[in-house]
């Protein structure tokens, strides 16, 4: 029988698992076989793609942001960026591909809240040629399961877009409380850079890092 493994943190689960124990990720289409796994990335790494290093534990290995390993107990607010294509976990050497979906993250943008949430340190990748809404509105925003506890950020507060030629901007969206880069306000639906190094604030309350992928 086929080893089951969760595709985001690449554990053992069981057929009738919900949740995955070691990420907590939900596993509606999220299991996969470990051997099909395997397979596609001994085809990534002989590829040139990427490499083994970059691909992250074998299935098993407990590679959850905050998990003990060879530098003791984690403080469970390491930084976890997910890819943008399959909210996959990504590696913390920052790979070239997401080790999940192989989609490539060269030239993308990182977004960090300045907050430790209960379940750590919350960031995303922004690839060229996407975008990504910020606010409290789930139909809308990604980030609302981390943002809908603040009352200052709007439904649609700001969106973050990263052009083919890797050029970053953010819009705010007629927001409430406004939208701020390193402390100069973005006037309502306006659109200004956003550069590597920038502090992001959403109203009053909320900061994000800015960073390359």
């Amino acid at each position: 029988m086929a080893e089951l493994i969760c595709r985001w943190c690449h554990r053992p689960v069981s057929p009738g698992d919900l949740i995955c124990l070691g990420c907590q990720a939900n596993l509606v289409d999220a299991v996969v076989d470990g051997a099909d796994l395997a397979a596609d990335a001994a085809s990534a790494m002989s590829s040139g793609l990427v490499s083994a290093a970059e691909f992250g534990p074998p299935p098993g290995a407990d590679n959850r942001p905050g998990a003990g390993g060879a530098d003791g107990p984690g403080t469970g607010l390491e930084a976890a960026a997910t890819c943008p294509s399959c909210d996959g976990v990504l590696p913390a050497a920052d790979p070239p591909v997401c080790p999940a979906c192989l989609t490539p993250l060269a030239g993308a943008l990182v977004l960090e809240l300045d907050a430790a949430t209960p379940h750590g340190r919350w960031r995303r990748v922004v690839l060229p040629g996407t975008e990504l809404v910020l606010g409290r509105d789930p139909r809308h925003s990604p980030a609302a399961a981390v943002l809908g506890r603040y009352d200052t950020v709007s439904r649609r507060h700001a969106r973050v877009a990263v052009d083919q030629d890797r050029r970053a901007r953010v819009t705010d969206l007629d927001s409430l409380n406004g939208t701020f880069v390193d402390d100069v306000p973005v006037p309502p639906g306006t659109t200004v850079d956003l550069r590597p190094g920038s502090l992001l604030r959403l109203g009053r309350t909320v900061s994000l890092r800015v960073g390359p992928a």
